[in-house]
């Protein structure tokens, strides 16, 4: 059984989606601090400072996974989790024997862990992956990869229905007539996305800007007249001006 965290598997999931295919340059960042020999050891290949000629179908296998949307479940616990873990183990030991390369790990964590938008059930979820699993041990990586990327699509098709208004609408007043208000609140906020604007951005065709809106929304400053300045002289007064103070601090 191998030794690797929930949160290191985290991190060893989003290695397979840097979103970069080119390989490294060469350059002389790191040959003079023994990086060099530890990146040599750790992969048991020597350093030659690009993409090199590692194992051809597994790279255009990777090539194919790291072009996804990365989208992909948590490890669940329990039996499913320790028999991924396992497996991921087993991989890394192969990398390390020289066996087999270093995409190879990559795709691996790719396809196993990959989101379908038709499995959202925590049982469902590990039945799914258990599935990948048994495929991966047959052999049968082309299929996994296909599935993969099938699955991929479908999320991609509904992320981007995600901006059509009118299906908004509809998907909100389907889980409120369900009782589903704190799902159909969550569509909302999270299904469109957004991103930060300018002073200075456009925001229709009347060519209005965010500070427009802004000045719209903030009333102009006054000057406060001197009375508001000045403190009730008897000691009634004055109570009630502190009480009155207080409540609006």
């Amino acid at each position: 059984m191998s030794c690797f965290t929930r949160r290191g598997l985290t991190r060893h999931i989003r290695s397979a989606h840097r979103g970069n295919s080119q390989g490294t340059s060469r350059n002389n960042q790191g040959e003079g601090d023994g990086t060099v020999d530890e990146l040599s050891r750790a992969y048991n290949s020597p350093y030659i400072g690009d993409a090199g000629s590692s194992d051809g179908v597994w790279r255009e296998r990777w090539m194919r996974v790291v072009q996804l949307g990365g989208k992909q479940y948590d490890l669940p616990s329990g039996r499913t989790g320790y028999e991924f873990v396992d497996k991921l183990g087993q991989e890394i030991e192969l990398l390390v024997a020289g066996e087999s390369p270093s995409e190879r790990v990559l795709v691996f964590i790719a396809i196993i862990l990959q989101r379908d938008k038709a499995v959202k059930q925590a049982k469902d979820i590990r039945i799914t992956l258990q599935q990948r699993i048994k495929l991966w041990e047959a052999g049968e990586f082309v299929p996994l990869i296909e599935i993969t990327e099938e699955a991929d699509k479908k999320l991609k098709r509904s992320r981007a229905r995600m901006g059509d208004d009118e299906h908004k609408v509809k998907v909100f007043h389907r889980l409120v007539l369900r009782g589903k208000v704190r799902e159909a609140l969550r569509w909302l906020t999270e299904g469109g996305g957004g991103k930060i604007l300018g002073p200075r951005t456009e925001l229709d065709s009347s060519s209005r800007t965010v500070m427009d809106e802004l000045k719209d929304k903030h009333p102009s400053p006054i000057n406060p007249d001197a009375q508001c300045y000045e403190l009730p002289t008897n000691r009634h007064a004055r109570t009630a001006f502190a009480t009155a103070s207080a409540g609006h601090c």
